[in-house]
């Protein structure tokens, strides 16, 4: 009876052995594993913020390019109001030359007439360089209005020039105005989801530090215990071992 009692003591003692060795750094085996999940949720929120940053970026070079866009439009604008406003100048200029043609052509008729009708030969001479300036004027008069046809044909083609490239500049802005919005609540998106996982890893945090904390203490406290009753089942075991030799 005494021998089944020590085997029964033996088997509790290597039972508590056992789990001694089970608990023995439970501790720092789970701030290992709480260390790896920080991590994880750490890297989860480095990455959010990594897209949140990419997207302000590509937000601030589109507002850029905008802007750029916008500056573009209203120069376009401001040279074809120019290039309009100039027009009727231009148009006014060649109805004014094409008044003094005719009157200058009017005045040449008159005098070769006169010409033709004279037989005085420094009369004829007068008329001559009367007829000679007046030749002159009206030769710089259709010079004048060939140039300021000339720059009307010019105004109408860079007016044309000026429209493609403002269509163009009008269709590019909408264009990155439609990419902006749509980044734009990417971004929010983005934002919220950094806030979300921001608030679970503070949560997961402190729970991290609460089981860690809780394993510490268990392993102590286990520990403490388990060491005590080793100690009281081997001062049994010695108790009957001591019984059984004086017995014998």
């Amino acid at each position: 009876m005494v021998d089944v009692t020590t085997e029964a003591l033996k088997s509790v003692k290597k039972a508590l052995t056992e789990f001694q060795t089970d608990i023995d750094g439970i501790s720092a085996r789970s701030q290992n594993s709480a260390n790896d999940i920080l991590g994880s949720c750490k890297d989860a929120v480095n990455s959010a913020k990594s897209d949140v940053a990419e997207s302000e970026t590509k937000i601030s070079r589109l507002t850029s390019k905008l802007e750029e866009l916008e500056s573009k439009i209203n120069q376009y604008c401001e040279e074809i109001d120019s290039l309009n406003n100039r027009i009727p100048k231009i148009e006014r200029s060649i109805n004014s030359l094409e008044i003094e043609i005719s009157d200058l052509n009017s005045q040449l008729s008159a005098l070769y007439s006169q010409l033709s009708n004279c037989d005085d030969e420094d009369l004829r001479e007068q008329i001559q360089e009367q007829i000679n300036a007046c030749q002159n004027q009206l030769n710089r008069c259709y010079f004048e209005k060939e140039d300021f046809e000339n720059e009307l044909r010019n105004i109408d083609n860079k007016k044309n020039q000026l429209q493609q490239q403002l269509n163009s500049a009008k269709s590019e802005k909408a264009s990155v105005e439609s990419e902006l919005s749509k980044e734009k609540n990417r971004c929010n998106k983005l934002k919220n989801k950094l806030d979300r996982l921001k608030t679970a890893f503070s949560r997961v945090e402190s729970d991290m530090s609460a089981y860690v904390s809780a394993t510490k203490h268990f392993e102590t406290a286990s520990s403490d215990s388990t060491q005590s009753n080793l100690s009281s089942v081997d001062l049994c075991i010695s108790s009957i071992e001591d019984y059984l030799s004086v017995s014998l």
